[in-house]
């Protein structure tokens, strides 16, 4: 599914907060190296008598706090450095993932501040019309030929009750009903809106076709764009009556054919177009 500006600059919000913890982390560690942390960090080796530096004929040996500083110090330093060179890592890595972000609205920003090209938005809305027409009827035919494959098959042993001469017979309609069931998941808007949960709810399917329609929006500008420089007249162009978009467009640099094929067909599986964009020979 593409992504929105609105979707990257929440997640370029939740790097930055990770950012913030990061550096946190990395100061907290740099703190850690002064004595005060370094005593608090070890107090439970402290005593009324001293600082625990170890063992010596069966019996604790205290020392100094100085004593103790200089026998483990230097462990306790080198904790702190791994910790903060793994913060630094972690830290690279989000300020790359930032950028990443960054670009990526940067992009976006810059093709959504193109003019509409009223006539391409008209094809991909249409295309996204037929797709609701076509999948809703499909999503309830999946979900009713599943309840009725799984009644079939709770209910096999009595199955001349259900109609069937033979057992058998019945097994071969539930195989039926099941591969009706493939067939229909394995269409991919009909599989993609039983994933979104259709039947529950459409919003989620409806954003996946925004997206989808949008991303191909963009891709047509570009194709168009890269021919015939800036979009001048579309008046050439119409949306057929099968939703093909066809007709030539002609821009500063030129002009372009645009000539829609169409793949699958409403008895076989949702209908997918296919713009093909070619220069206009002077």
């Amino acid at each position: 599914m593409s992504m929105t500006v609105k979707d990257y600059k929440d997640r370029l919000a939740k790097s930055e907060d990770k950012l913030q913890k990061i550096e946190t982390r990395i100061q907290k560690w740099e703190n850690n190296k002064s004595d005060k942390s370094f005593a608090k960090e070890y107090d439970w080796l402290k005593d009324d008598v001293g600082w625990r530096l170890g063992w010596n004929n069966g019996a604790i040996q205290y020392g100094t706090f100085e004593e103790f500083k200089a026998k483990n110090y230097d462990e306790w330093l080198r904790k702190c450095d791994q910790e903060i060179k793994y913060a630094n890592s972690e830290k690279q890595d989000t300020i790359v993932t930032m950028n990443k972000y960054k670009n990526a609205i940067a992009l976006l920003q810059e093709k959504e501040d193109k003019p509409v090209i009223q006539i391409f938005k008209d094809f991909f809305d249409k295309w996204k019309e037929a797709i609701i027409k076509y999948v809703d009827p499909n999503v309830a035919l999946y979900y009713e030929t599943n309840t009725k494959a799984a009644q079939l098959s709770n209910n096999r042993f009595n199955f001349k009750e259900l109609g069937f001469e033979t057992k058998d017979e019945l097994m071969v309609e539930i195989q039926k009903l099941k591969a009706k069931e493939e067939a229909l998941k394995d269409d991919s808007f009909i599989g993609i809106a039983i994933e979104k949960r259709y039947r529950w709810g459409t919003e989620d399917f409806n954003k996946f076709l925004d997206d989808y329609m949008n991303g191909h929006y963009f891709e047509l500008v570009d194709k168009v764009t890269n021919i015939v420089g800036e979009i001048q007249d579309v008046s050439n162009l119409r949306v057929g009556y099968d939703g093909r978009l066809n007709g030539n467009v002609f821009g500063s640099q030129g002009g372009a054919k645009l000539e829609t094929i169409i793949a699958g067909g409403y008895n076989i599986q949702c209908r997918h177009y296919r713009v093909l964009v070619h220069p206009i020979k002077q």
